[in-house]
């Protein structure tokens, strides 16, 4: 990158440091994020609303930190503009990230940030590539996996519990 280039990304990705600065892995992996944010910034013409915000929902007992809350400001690209962005490094996109999406966009809602328009994951790749892919799950599905996650710690508590009263004696 040029010098000129250099400037030009760090100006763009001050709000979003905090985020990037959360991503793990080796050099290779955080230079190709740094130019696939910079493609995603030159793309999308948007205004940062919450980065890295932290969001809780009391009725359901979780929380949780979101990457970025934006607003896509050219309407005609994307007409739902208030987008929750999740930011994602790895190889493949599961549904437990669809559903952690949705649970975050709840907690916003439920803890006065708002809900947002449109859900979207941007995934980032080593060789500076990006894809934004449409968050497929439903909200519902997202507390029914809460749900399933909560009963399979409590079944594995009991069960070490067991084990320890039926096979260790």
């Amino acid at each position: 990158l040029s010098l000129g280039a250099m400037s030009r990304l760090t100006r763009r990705l001050q709000p979003w440091m905090p985020a990037i600065s959360l991503v793990t892995g080796g050099l290779l992996i955080f230079i190709g994020l740094l130019i696939a944010l910079d493609k995603f910034f030159s793309d999308h013409e948007l205004e940062p609303l919450q980065t890295e915000a932290v969001v809780y929902s009391k009725e359901h007992g979780f929380a949780g930190r979101f990457d970025a809350r934006v607003e896509f400001m050219d309407a005609q690209a994307l007409p739902e503009n208030r987008v929750l962005l999740d930011l994602k490094t790895s190889k493949f996109i599961s549904r437990a990230y669809h559903c952690q999406l949705h649970l975050y966009d709840l907690a916003a809602e439920e803890c006065g940030i708002g809900a947002s328009d449109r859900l979207l994951i941007l995934q980032t790749r080593a060789d500076g590539t990006y894809t934004l892919w449409p968050c497929r799950s439903s909200r519902e599905a997202a507390l029914h996996s809460l749900a399933l996650y909560r009963d399979g710690k409590e079944t594995d508590a009991a069960t070490r519990k067991d084990f320890k009263e039926l096979v260790s004696t």
